[in-house]
This record gives C-alpha cells, sequence and structure tokens, in this order.
C-alpha cells in the first residue's frame, strides 16, 4: 500500500511503472524481461542478483543509472530495445 512503489513478483517499480526501482538480491530466474513501459533503471536496480543471465530491455528505456549485477562482475546480458542504452549496459 505503498503510495510511491509497487511490488510485480518482487520487482519493485514505481507506481507509474515506469521505473524499476529494485529486482530482488538473489532471486532465482536466470532471466528478466523489463516492462516495456519503462524508461529509467535505478541505481543499482540489479545489484545482488546473482543467478540473473539476460536482461530485456524495452524500446523507450531512456536512463540506465549504474547498474550492477551480482555481487562485483556484471552478467551476460541480451540487452534489446534502446541501441543507446543496450550499447551503454553492454559497456560496464
Amino acid at each position: 500500500n505503498n503510495p510511491n512503489y509497487v511490488d510485480l513478483e518482487g520487482v519493485v517499480y514505481t507506481t507509474d511503472l515506469k521505473t524499476l526501482y529494485e529486482y530482488p538480491a538473489g532471486k532465482k530466474s536466470s532471466n528478466y524481461t523489463v516492462l516495456s513501459n519503462v524508461t529509467t533503471i535505478g541505481k543499482h536496480a540489479f545489484y545482488g542478483a546473482w543467478n540473473l543471465n539476460n536482461v530485456e530491455l524495452p524500446n523507450n528505456l531512456n536512463i540506465i543509472d549504474e547498474i550492477y549485477y551480482g555481487v562485483s562482475e556484471p552478467c551476460g546480458r541480451n540487452d534489446t530495445g534502446n541501441e543507446d542504452a543496450a550499447r551503454y549496459a553492454r559497456s560496464i
């Protein structure tokens, strides 16, 4: 019942579903598709996502604010969607 955030299967988004705020650390899934209307991925949103191997990004993604995967190493990714955002994600 938080007026600012919503939990969708453990993933925290802003209530307008435009920002992915936090992906749950230690979640067992190896793949995740970010909701199609997301325009921003929050800072450290994927920190602690040790099992995550692939993230599909939406076409309208504008901002990726310092994504960290797992503890210290970025995982492999299958970035799709906005080419600038995908290029940035692959560079970290």
